[in-house]
């Protein structure tokens, strides 16, 4: 009975081991940009709730966003700036961030009303030529859809690149177009 116990625990370790392995992102994909001066590419991954394989923990029910940034060998400047933009109500947090030896940290990182930001500055300063962002994190209940960010450096301007994002689903709209409606009806009455 004691054998048993023993190679059904091994069992299980190796089988969630092989679990752990095999998790795939809902959605992935990658993005270049070429402005003449600023060149590189966005990479990113969208995990299904209480899958995200990294060491931050995140609420079991969100879905986690991650983004990495990469600056071209090629690319005439530095990289200070990226955001993913935002639909109206959509609903985001635990903004953070994961980092090895070598990937740039953002000096600064908020969620705003149409966006989650990440700025390159200070003491790991921008994206220069040839590196990374650390991977740039942060949940939210919505499923993802294809949508936009932004990259730029140098004061050369942006470049809009296509990301996943986090959408409100049409039930959702669906119900906020309806309650704006019964709001302004009952306004008038």
């Amino acid at each position: 009975m004691k054998k048993i116990s023993i190679v059904l625990g091994a069992l299980m370790i190796c089988t969630s081991s092989l679990m752990a392995m095999m998790i795939t992102p809902v959605m992935s994909g990658q993005t270049n940009f070429n402005n003449g001066n600023l060149i590189g590419s966005v990479d990113y991954m969208v995990f299904a709730p209480a899958e995200y394989p990294g060491e931050t923990l995140f609420p079991s029910l969100d879905y986690v966003y991650a983004y990495q940034v990469f600056n071209d060998a090629a690319s005439k400047v530095s990289i200070d700036f990226f955001s993913v933009g935002l639909e109206a109500n959509a609903i985001v947090g635990n903004l953070t961030y994961e980092a090895v030896a070598g990937e740039v940290i953002p000096g600064y990182q908020a969620i705003l009303s149409e966006s989650v930001l990440n700025l390159f500055f200070g003491p790991a300063g921008p994206i220069t030529k040839g590196k990374q962002s650390a991977l740039l994190l942060f949940s939210s209940p919505m499923q993802p859809m294809q949508g936009f960010g932004a990259v730029s450096g140098g004061f050369t301007g942006g470049e809009i690149v296509s990301v996943a994002a986090p959408i409100p689903e049409p039930m959702t709209l669906t119900l906020l177009a309806l309650g704006g409606a019964f709001a302004v009806r009952s306004r008038r009455s």
